[in-house]
């Protein structure tokens, strides 16, 4: 039997989907409201889909910074062993690599 899934990732799914929800609705919305031309309901529906635009935008950027923190745990584990020199050899290659 599977385990359910975490309260994390749940949590993570239920915001995705209330964004992505309040983003199209806001959208939807805003194109009713310049076809019937109320500038009231426009704003509205522009106002709904920033407000759906920033949690989605809320949540990928969580998601990047948690890849991030990964990432550098991972990298210091790995010249966690190597002396200071080849440590910081190591970490000019990688940026170097990165910029070009």
């Amino acid at each position: 039997m599977d385990d359910p899934p975490a309260s994390d990732e749940v949590n993570h799914s239920q915001r995705l989907r209330l964004g992505g929800g309040f983003a199209l609705g806001g959208a939807t919305v805003f194109a009713v409201g310049c076809f019937r031309r109320s500038t009231l309901i426009a704003l509205f529906g522009l106002a709904a889909s920033a407000i759906g635009a920033a949690a989605l935008a809320r949540v990928k950027l969580a998601e990047r910074a948690e890849k991030i923190t990964d990432a550098t745990a991972h990298v210091r584990a790995d010249i966690q062993g190597l002396d200071p020199v080849a440590r910081a050899q190591v970490l000019k290659d990688i940026a170097r690599d990165d910029i070009f």
